[in-house]
């Protein structure tokens, strides 16, 4: 009897109920549900790339914390990817690891690509089982390739093409959750995901990112405004991606969060 070789994606936008989607499904179809930020076998977003050199240098000024550096660490070729988020570092070290990512303009586009390639075609080569990622394939790599780099929908196309080449003899199928209003899910995760004094954090530090991008300066994006039309192209593109890949895909209502949770479940859960 042949293993299982199953990788389910969620993509949509910030709000769209990702997380909350990869959680339940994993309890649901008994699937091992990578979240972002934790170490991830291929998503690079919140892992800071290291030499050996480096990271030794890393743990020789974190003594306390060896156990869990070596937890949240894994080779990529000749470097290491470090997951720093989950090591509770103070501010300044977390900046000067967060400052190491490979996303954020640091990588040209193809130096990029090889990483994730190398990442994905190894994922794949040892995937066994039932696996659910949530915004590795789609969010992460496009906002990337669109905010710093600002390339054309062709190339993104072609560049998303690339990484589901490294996914032969795998059984892959993608949800997306799309939003009926960007403004209005927006606006709700603006409410949710603020800090311990009620400021809204995530939201003004998205907007800054966005409008200090080379696509922002290009297309005059700032503030609150510029935040929301910057995600309303995006899903537009993503939807066009979606319609693209050469793997089974469904685009559920996120309005209706329920619902959508059994969309995806019947569509995942399909032999």
């Amino acid at each position: 009897m042949t293993a299982e070789k199953k990788l389910w994606l969620i993509e949509g936008i910030p709000g769209s109920g990702k997380s909350t989607a990869a959680r339940k499904l994993g309890q649901t179809l008994h699937a091992q549900a990578y979240n972002e930020a934790e170490l991830h076998p291929c998503d690079l977003a919140w892992h800071a790339v290291l030499s050996r050199a480096e990271l030794d240098a890393f743990i020789a000024r974190h003594p306390d914390k060896e156990r869990a550096i070596c937890e949240n660490s894994a080779v990529c070729g000749e470097q290491m990817l470090l997951a720093y988020a989950q090591l509770g570092l103070d501010g300044e070290e977390f900046a000067r690891m967060e400052a190491r990512e490979a996303f954020n303009g640091r990588y040209a586009p193809e130096e990029l690509m090889t990483l994730m390639e190398a990442r994905w075609r190894g994922f794949a080569q040892r995937m066994t089982g039932r696996n659910i990622f949530e915004c590795a394939f789609m969010q992460n790599p496009v906002g990337e390739l669109m905010l710093f780099d600002d390339l054309p929908e062709e190339e993104i196309r072609k560049m998303q093409l690339r990484l589901t080449g490294c996914l032969a003899g795998c059984d892959v199928k993608l949800g997306y959750l799309r939003v009926p209003s960007v403004r209005a899910t927006l606006e709700s995760a603006r409410a949710e995901r603020v800090d311990d004094k009620g400021n809204p954090v995530w939201a003004e530090g998205v907007s800054q990112i966005i409008a200090q991008s080379p696509y922002g300066r290009a297309h005059g994006l700032s503030g609150w405004e510029g935040m929301v039309r910057f995600y309303e192209t995006r899903q537009a593109l993503e939807l066009r991606l979606v319609r693209a890949m050469p793997f089974p895909t469904v685009i559920a209502d996120a309005s209706d969060h329920e619902r959508a949770q059994r969309e995806l479940a019947a569509f995942f859960g399909e032999a």
